[in-house]
């Protein structure tokens, strides 16, 4: 049905030349974000953050254990396999479509499934994701193979096929959550149908809590109590906050997008879509979903069932990751690329002369990839040599003192894989600062101490002697309990740890924060000089970071940037840590940093005294968002309702500021 033999030969090689090309260029190292967790659960076998991915965590194990090369690049290699499998997807659906249009010869359908799988090679994050160790391209791949499975039924009528889909579809939640409404639009669509047969439901059912049966993985495993404390759940009551990823939002508020004033649902929705539609944009030019769209309209004549689950599909990748980069939307990203190419086929089809068709194609497939064309991608070979963040923690981890303690939350997990992979400074123990002030939702941490040594253990059972278990609780236990042994505390400046201990913390070299037994604190100018160095050498990095990299360069640079200007306002008063973020970040031009970085210094100029540039700035902020920001809200509302009239007379000449003025109804 597929392809003649000549055909499917060149498949393969061009499958294969694409899968040689992305295991060389594979990254060896930890990557930052996520990418240091899923290296440590593949190799661990162990529980990712919520809600666990346990069906990633037990196929990168499979990779993890290949007897060759870096245990980070054989994680990787594990994407590279995923991806040209999503590439096959991407290649069989647009053959597939294509075969439906009648008059297309054999070669045009065979030149627009391989154009489609160049077009998808184009695309930066896609190809990002096909290196580094995430979820995103698994969840694709499963969701592909449940579409299909969707197109088969309702061709065959078959419930064998209905039955299969009931256990792809809960193994796709079993990799990642957001597959929950592919799979639920699945059920929606086909109930009409599986009506007439309710046996054939409850055994779809039933299968599909066969493969929800994967979560089980989660609870087992932590008995084993595995080395990462990141998905630690002991009882029923965990595992729920855990699955529904309740432990992080009590840990980590997100900022809500609230509808602005006299304003609905669909307007706050259709101004998430337009900031999306320009990153998408900025991907593969504007041409791509232009003419998916089209290719859609014509597809919905020709079948609108087919339509009707590519399009939705589509849709829900990116309502479950609206506002975010767009490394996720990898669904999103191949449905356009594939009705895109439906609609070359369609305009082809209309060609009845063969020959005239094929060089057509040809001439289409040119001019495609010459519109869609990112000159990005071609520096795809930056993903193998993106070390910094390994680098910066390697440094780190260089500048602690012998056996001392070391917590840490944004680069803790590039901290363990550089210690317990890689070998180096195994004698530093590891705290997840998390599971040191939230006991609720971690696997406590015991350390023990021997004459000359301590380590952290994660064994329940053990009960040595002179052992202090470190939580909330325990906080000043856990410092006495180093102090005592003459080790040094160390730890990443951070907002909540900066409170407690920057009276009495000295600085490292390297910019951490150190306690020592015996000795006083301190912050001289020369540390304050060289934490400037560290940041501005961070922040030139981005001119030479592959730009599909540059989001994730400029997340870690900003966290660092952050957790320094919060030590510097408890140093030196709120003015310092304006003074460091304006360094980076221009009030005049907010594309400089990213939103939370803006906000953050305009409450500092609140707090400096400068109330007209706090306000001015917000303005500029809000602006942007177009009002959607509940903290910008907050903030501007406060900030403008506490100043003298005399001010606000002033301000409401400035054309921003009188229109958020306008747009808040204040």
């Amino acid at each position: 049905m597929f392809y003649s033999v000549p055909v499917k030969q060149l498949f393969y090689l061009i499958v294969f030349t694409i899968w040689a090309l992305l295991v060389f260029l594979a990254p060896d190292s930890t990557y930052w974000r996520d990418g240091a967790e899923f290296i440590l659960t593949a190799f661990y076998l162990d529980i990712i953050h919520p809600a666990g991915f346990p069906l990633y965590s037990q196929l990168a194990n499979l990779f993890s254990l290949l007897p060759l090369g870096p245990i980070a690049w054989r994680v990787s290699l594990f994407s590279n396999c995923v991806f040209v499998l999503l590439l096959a997807c991407v290649c069989f659906f647009t053959y597939y479509l294509t075969s439906t249009l009648k008059g297309l010869s054999t070669f045009s359908r065979t030149a627009l499934s391989i154009l489609a799988v160049i077009i998808t090679l184009l695309l930066p994050s896609l190809v990002k994701q096909a290196l580094i160790p995430e979820a995103y391209t698994l969840n694709a791949l499963l969701t592909f193979i449940l579409v299909w499975s969707y197109i088969r039924f309702i061709k065959t009528g078959d419930f064998r096929i209905y039955i299969f889909s009931g256990f792809i579809a809960a193994m796709s939640i079993a990799n990642h959550v957001s597959a929950a409404l592919p799979a639920l639009l699945f059920f929606i669509l086909t109930f009409n149908a599986a009506r007439k047969k309710p046996q054939a439901i409850l055994a779809a059912l039933i299968f599909g809590m066969g493969g929800l049966l994967t979560y089980t993985y989660i609870p087992i495993r932590a008995k084993a109590s595995p080395s990462l404390n990141s998905g630690y759940v002991s009882t029923a009551e965990k595992l729920i906050d855990f699955l529904s990823d309740k432990r992080d939002r009590l840990l980590r508020p997100a900022r809500t997008s609230t509808t602005q004033a006299r304003s609905n649902l669909l307007t706050a929705l259709m101004s998430d879509f337009t900031t999306d539609l320009r990153k998408i944009a900025a991907e593969s030019s504007l041409f791509l979903p232009l003419l998916a769209a089209a290719g859609l309209l014509l597809l919905g004549f020709a079948d609108l069932r087919i339509a009707g689950a590519l399009c939705g599909v589509a849709f829900l990748n990116w309502l479950f990751f609206k506002r975010w980069d767009p490394d996720p939307w990898v669904t999103l990203f191949s449905v356009l690329v594939i009705l895109s190419c439906y609609l070359a086929g369609y305009g082809l089809s209309v060609v009845k002369n063969y020959k005239l068709q094929s060089i057509l194609s040809i001439v289409f497939a040119v001019g495609f990839l010459g519109v869609c064309f990112n000159p990005i991608v071609l520096g795809v070979s930056s993903v193998k040599n993106y070390k910094i963040p390994a680098q910066i923690a390697e440094y780190d981890l260089s500048a602690a003192d012998f056996n001392s303690v070391f917590v840490s939350e944004a680069c803790w997990f590039i901290y363990k894989y550089i210690r317990d992979i890689e070998g180096y400074r195994d004698d530093i123990v590891l705290v997840y600062q998390p599971s040191l002030l939230f006991p609720r939702f971690f696997r406590r941490t015991l350390l023990h101490r021997r004459p000359a040594l301590f380590y952290d253990s994660h064994a329940h059972s053990t009960a040595i002697s002179d052992s202090a278990e470190a939580d909330l609780e325990n906080l000043a236990r856990l410092v006495n309990f180093t102090s005592a042994g003459q080790n040094s505390f160390a730890f990443e400046p951070n907002s909540l740890l900066n409170k407690y201990f920057r009276p009495v913390a000295q600085q490292n070299p390297s910019g951490l924060l150190e306690l020592y037994y015996g000795k006083a604190g301190f912050a001289d100018a020369e540390y304050l000089r060289r934490t400037s160095v560290r940041l501005k050498l961070l922040h030139s990095s981005f001119a030479y970071t592959w730009p599909a990299l540059r989001a994730d360069a400029r997340n870690f640079f900003e966290i660092q940037l952050i957790n320094q200007a919060d030590l510097r306002s408890r140093l030196n008063g709120p003015q310092a840590a304006a003074s460091l973020i304006k360094q980076f970040c221009s009030p005049d031009d907010i594309n400089t940093c990213s939103t939370a970085v803006m906000n953050n210094l305009a409450v500092y100029l609140k707090q400096a005294g400068e109330h007209l540039q706090a306000v001015k700035l917000l303005a500029r902020l809000l602006l942007h968002a177009g009002g959607h920001k509940s903290s910008l809200r907050r903030n501007f509302i406060q900030f403008y309702t506490r100043l003298s009239a005399s001010e606000k007379k002033n301000l409401q000449r400035n054309r921003e500021v009188s229109s958020v003025i306008k747009l808040l109804g204040l």
